[in-house]
C-alpha cells in the first residue's frame, strides 16, 4: 500500500496512525513500513492470538506495547516491534510503502482499507524563480498574446502547471484576458496558461504610452517569490526597440564540460556573466567585456538546473543552463 509524499523536509518523527483492516487470524500478519530511501521497519510480526481485527496505531511514544496490545482494536496507540525513529534524518519526499505478510500456514488472508501516515519534519522550500520577463512591445489598438518567451518562471520540484500566478495590480490602458475572459484583480492562472498560450492583451488607450501588471508567484508548496511587473509599452518606437533588445545564446545546451555564450550585441566594458545555481548562489562570475562570443568552463558544476545571468550596463538577460553527463 503507496503513499506518495510531495515536498521535501528532514524528518524527525514518523507515525503511522488510523490502521484498519481484518485478518483470519492477525497471528498470521507481519506488518513493515518502508521508507523512500528504502529503510524498512517492522511494526508487528505475527503478534496476538487469533484475533480478526487491526484498529490501531503505531507510535514510538505509544501507551501500549505489543505484549499487552492485544487484540489491536478499539484505537489502540501501540509502540511498533522495532523503533520508528529508524526514519529521522531520512527525506520524507517521495513513496511510503506499507508492506503485508501473510502466513499461509497459520492463514494466510487479509484485507486492509486504509491508514495514515503523519510525519513531522523541517520543510525545505525551494522558491520559484523568474526566468524571463520581457514584458510586451507593439503598436496602438494591438492584441498581443503574452507567452513563455516573454514571461517564465520556474521551479526546481514544481512543474508549470503546478507554478500559480495571482494578479495583484490590473492593467490600465487595455485589458489582459485569460483564455478569452478578462482579467480582475485576484485572477490566477499557471505557467501552463502561459505556456499553452491562453494569456492575451488587448490595447485600448493613446497612441504612445506604457501599462502593465503587477503579480506575484506561488508554487502550492510554500514556495513564493514577491511582486514583480510586467512592463507593457505601446508604439512604433517600442516594437522597434525589440530589434536592439539583448539576449544570449547557449550552446551546446545540455552541456557538459563548457558552453559557447553568443551575445545580440557588442557588450559594455562592465559586462559580465554570472552563473547561479536555483537557490540563487553565484558558482561562477567572469567578465565578457566588448566581446559578442565567449567561452565559458564549467566543468566545475553538477548535473543539474541552473541559470546564466548576462549584465551589461542598465541592460541584463538570463537564460537557463542544463549539465547533463
Amino acid at each position: 500500500m503507496p503513499v506518495p509524499i510531495r515536498g521535501a523536509g528532514v524528518i524527525s518523527d514518523v507515525n503511522l496512525t488510523d490502521l484498519y483492516g481484518t485478518a483470519i487470524g492477525v497471528n498470521s500478519i507481519t506488518l513493515t513500513l518502508v521508507s523512500p530511501k528504502g529503510t524498512r521497519v517492522k511494526l508487528f510480526d505475527r503478534n496476538c492470538g487469533v484475533t480478526d481485527l487491526f484498529d490501531c496505531s503505531f507510535d514510538d511514544d505509544g501507551l501500549y506495547t505489543l505484549l499487552n496490545a492485544c487484540p489491536p482494536i478499539q484505537k489502540k496507540i501501540i509502540k511498533p516491534l522495532e523503533p520508528l525513529s529508524a526514519f529521522k534524518g531520512e527525506d520524507k519526499a517521495g513513496d511510503w510503502v506499507l508492506e503485508v505478510v501473510t502466513d499461509r500456514f497459520l492463514s494466510g488472508q487479509a484485507n486492509f482499507y486504509g491508514f495514515k501516515l503523519d510525519i513531522c519534519s523541517e520543510i525545505k522550500v525551494s522558491n520559484p524563480f523568474l526566468l524571463t520577463n520581457l514584458g510586451l512591445k507593439m503598436e496602438q489598438g494591438q492584441t498581443r498574446g503574452i507567452g513563455q518567451d516573454k514571461l517564465e518562471s520556474q521551479d526546481a520540484d514544481n512543474t508549470a502547471s503546478e507554478l500559480t500566478y495571482t494578479i495583484v495590480a490590473v492593467t490600465q490602458r487595455g485589458d489582459l484576458y485569460l483564455n478569452g475572459t478578462k482579467v480582475d484583480y485576484g485572477t490566477r492562472f499557471t505557467q501552463k496558461d502561459i505556456n499553452d498560450g491562453k494569456l492575451t492583451y488587448q490595447h485600448t488607450g493613446g497612441p504612445m504610452e506604457t501599462d502593465g501588471f503587477l503579480f506575484v508567484v506561488e508554487d502550492g508548496t510554500g514556495g513564493w517569490f514577491g511582486t514583480d511587473y510586467f512592463k507593457i509599452q505601446i508604439g512604433s518606437v517600442s516594437t522597434r526597440d525589440e530589434e536592439t533588445k539583448l539576449s544570449i545564446h547557449l550552446f551546446p545546451n545540455p552541456a557538459q564540460s563548457y558552453i559557447d555564450i553568443s551575445t545580440s550585441q557588442s557588450l559594455e566594458a562592465n559586462a559580465r556573466i554570472r552563473v547561479l545555481n536555483l537557490n540563487g548562489t553565484e558558482l561562477i562570475r567572469e567578465s565578457i567585456s566588448f566581446s559578442k562570443a565567449r567561452r565559458l568552463d564549467v566543468s566545475s558544476l553538477s548535473n543539474g538546473i541552473y541559470l546564466v545571468e548576462l549584465i551589461s550596463g542598465a541592460q541584463h538577460h538570463t537564460a537557463k543552463l542544463v549539465i547533463n553527463r
